[in-house]
């Protein structure tokens, strides 16, 4: 009898001793996934140098006709930007729009004239191998990285020149645009109140049999003759921010997706949508239908509403 004890006191033990090694090894498991606390090191530059240059010739009807807001089109470090606030002294949120493939920081300015005539600064830059700096062919996914290395150096100015408080800013981007706002979001020390991801995706690895991919390589769109379309895959590996998905929990994030997408496929979101409410990400979506891969007209009031939520904490809309 005793020894059946002990024999019944040791199982116990031992499975004790064995639930305790497999909590131990699915916290590893899931928490290098999940759970990388390092951000990537920002490298500051030794100083900031500005060119002022000319506002584009596209957009002279807009400024035109918005004599209250200020149009400042300048060259940060090698990063062409454009700028759009109200015209006077106030200090206001900021927010960032990104472009997508083939985009560049003027293809928004409907949308950044829209947010600047209810309150906010609105910045935009071009994205490397875009816009201004097409002199230069790199991998897609390259193209997302270097986006938001150079968007360090621009959110770093603002702050140096006082423009940018307590975080006061968000970062908006639309497919492309929107994956190189994910991944600040995870790699970047500097961090933003919201990101918004407009018909794109944070889940980099579910696009190896998208058709996004695909067209990228068939047409050679930001693709070097050196560069294999594995090459892309492995950048977009090492900067999935599906694999961090824990370091956007201090983030809100905004995601507007139409269910035709024919470029993103909506499931590809949603499931990284889904992974952000599972761990505990304070994240909304706003979806539409029959809207393709766009940013629908329509959104543009909601947008408006998630930003003053977040910086204003109110679910009412700035009237112009």
């Amino acid at each position: 009898m005793i020894k059946k004890r002990k024999l019944r006191k040791g199982v116990k033990i031992f499975i004790c001793f064995l639930l305790i090694i497999i909590c131990l090894f699915s916290y590893l498991l899931f928490n290098n996934k999940y759970e990388n606390n390092k951000y990537d090191e920002y490298t500051r530059p030794e100083n900031f140098e500005v060119v002022e240059s000319t506002v584009s010739n596209d957009l002279v009807g807009m400024v035109n006709s918005n004599p209250n807001l200020e149009f400042r089109d300048f060259i940060l470090n090698d990063i062409p930007i454009l700028e759009i606030k109200k015209n006077d002294d106030q200090t206001n949120p900021v927010v960032f729009m990104l472009h997508g493939l083939d985009g560049y920081k003027e293809g928004n300015a409907y949308i950044m004239t829209y947010l600047a005539k209810s309150g906010y600064h609105v910045i935009s830059i071009d994205a490397p191998s875009h816009g201004e700096r097409k002199d230069a062919a790199l991998p897609f996914f390259d193209i997302v990285q270097k986006t938001t290395k150079d968007l360090e150096i621009v959110i770093d100015y603002f702050i140096e020149n006082n423009i940018i408080k307590n975080s006061d800013f968000a970062v908006a981007g639309f497919s492309m645009g929107g994956m190189s706002a994910y991944y600040l979001g995870t790699s970047s020390t500097f961090r933003p109140k919201l990101i918004v991801g407009m018909s794109t995706c944070g889940d980099f690895s579910s696009l190896e049999e998208n058709y996004l991919m695909k067209t990228v390589v068939d047409n050679g769109i930001g693709i070097q003759d050196d560069q294999s379309f594995d090459t892309n895959l492995e950048i977009a590996k090492q900067i999935d921010p599906s694999n961090n998905i824990k370091k956007l929990k201090d983030v809100n994030i905004a995601i507007c997706h139409s269910y035709d997408d024919p470029i993103i496929p909506f499931d590809s979101e949603n499931g990284f949508y889904l992974d952000l409410l599972t761990n505990r990400v304070n994240a909304k979506i706003v979806t539409y239908e029959n809207t393709g891969h766009s940013i629908p007209s329509d959104y543009l009031p909601v947008l408006l509403q998630q930003l003053n939520e977040v910086f204003y904490e109110t679910q009412e809309t700035t009237k112009d």
